[in-house]
């Protein structure tokens, strides 16, 4: 599963939260110059492992133009797409902005229409720029390695940025369609098997495509999807919904109880008539002293 690199990241950078949520919590001083050592010291390393090894700005320059299974690409995996010190700056984002939702819930945040519009064009060119950044350089013309590293920290930093403004204007009702749109119920059923399509989906894609008898040839983008892209999406989520309910869900039951027994927290038993009977007994004991009350 070469794909669980993410994982791992994931939770070494969960480990560490800590570090910007305890000074946070006590003070939004401590807390900005924990954020801003932090932001400091991933871009600084972004720069300096860049310079070093004079990588490119992205992966898929070595997918596209070079052998996926080089020396190269095993490089970048290991000291720059995969080291949590260098991807943490959009986990700390996201811890910003769940403290600044819950430093406002529950209260009335006027954002002035003019502000809104002005940050959702903000928001939409960020990630267009963060997208679109290196087509040129995709196209084969080279860009300079500090122009690759800069684009590897702030394309990083602004997508995060933009996504967060998202959460935000849909939290305080400044997103208009788009916030009707996220909260459409399709997307519950969807979202709690996203976490097991991430790992199921390469597989389906190797097996998938092993199917082939000849090679690939791209035609449009409408056929690729059609071909390709929608029976992997469809058979993905099939066994992700069995891989779910064998796995996540009972593993993640079994986790809840063995934290209630180790914490002494109470546990919910399984109902059965005996408690129909004594709520029936609890509701007529109830009804007979109010009436002798009113008599």
């Amino acid at each position: 599963m070469g794909h669980s690199w993410y994982l791992s990241t994931d939770m070494q950078i969960h480990i560490f939260s800590p570090l910007v949520l305890i000074p946070l919590f006590y003070s939004k001083i401590a807390g900005g110059v924990s954020v801003a050592l932090f932001f400091i010291l991933s871009i600084a390393s972004c720069y300096a492992v860049h310079f070093k090894y004079d990588f490119p700005a992205t992966l898929f320059t070595y997918l596209i133009y070079g052998d996926a299974q080089s020396n190269g690409t095993n490089d970048y995996m290991m000291f720059l797409y995969a080291a949590p010190w260098v991807r943490c700056t959009p986990y700390i984002i996201g811890v910003l902005t769940g403290y600044f939702l819950h430093k406002t819930k529950g209260k009335k945040l006027t954002i002035h229409p003019l502000v809104a519009i002005t940050l959702w064009c903000a928001s939409v060119a960020v990630g267009l720029a963060c997208v679109l950044g290196l087509y040129n350089n995709i196209k084969g013309i080279p860009i300079s390695t500090a122009a690759a590293a800069s684009y590897d920290n702030f394309s990083r930093i602004g997508w995060a940025l933009a996504l967060a403004w998202v959460v935000i204007a849909c939290q305080n009702n400044v997103a208009g369609p788009i916030k009707n749109f996220m909260e459409l119920g399709m997307w519950a059923p969807v979202s709690r098997l996203t976490f097991c399509a991430y790992l199921m989906h390469f597989f389906v894609v190797l097996v998938f495509m092993a199917q082939t008898r000849q090679p690939i040839h791209f035609v449009t983008a409408m056929s690729m999807f059609l071909h390709y892209a929608l029976p992997c999406f469809v058979i993905t989520y099939f066994f992700s919904f069995f891989w779910s309910c064998g796995f996540e869900v009972s593993f993640g039951k079994l986790e809840k109880m063995g934290i209630a027994a180790l914490t002494g927290g109470e546990r919910r038993r399984p109902h059965n008539e005996e408690d129909d009977r004594r709520q029936q007994t609890l509701s007529t004991d109830d009804l007979s002293q109010t009436q002798k009350n009113h008599v």
